[in-house]
């Protein structure tokens, strides 16, 4: 018996500190460029996008357009 108490201890502690890594990772924060950096992307350690940014002078160079007739505008990614 004393050796399923044992494991069931070590299950613990594997969970606990997994927890503890998992709390970790998520502070973190890696930026990843393509195009040379005129795109960039944020993202943390749970997978989440924090942030993209996108140089201005490469929308105004591009053939980008608008279906609209109202000024095009880049969407919050959720």
């Amino acid at each position: 018996m004393a050796d399923l108490s044992n494991l069931l201890q070590l299950g613990q502690q594997m969970q606990f500190r997994l927890s503890e890594i998992q709390s970790q990772l998520a502070q973190q924060t890696v930026t990843c460029t393509a195009g040379g950096g005129i795109v960039a992307a944020t993202a943390d350690g749970r997978g989440q996008i924090r942030a993209i940014k996108i140089d201005p002078q490469a929308i105004a160079r591009s053939r980008f357009s608008c279906r609209s007739n109202r000024p095009c505008r880049l969407s919050k990614i959720s």
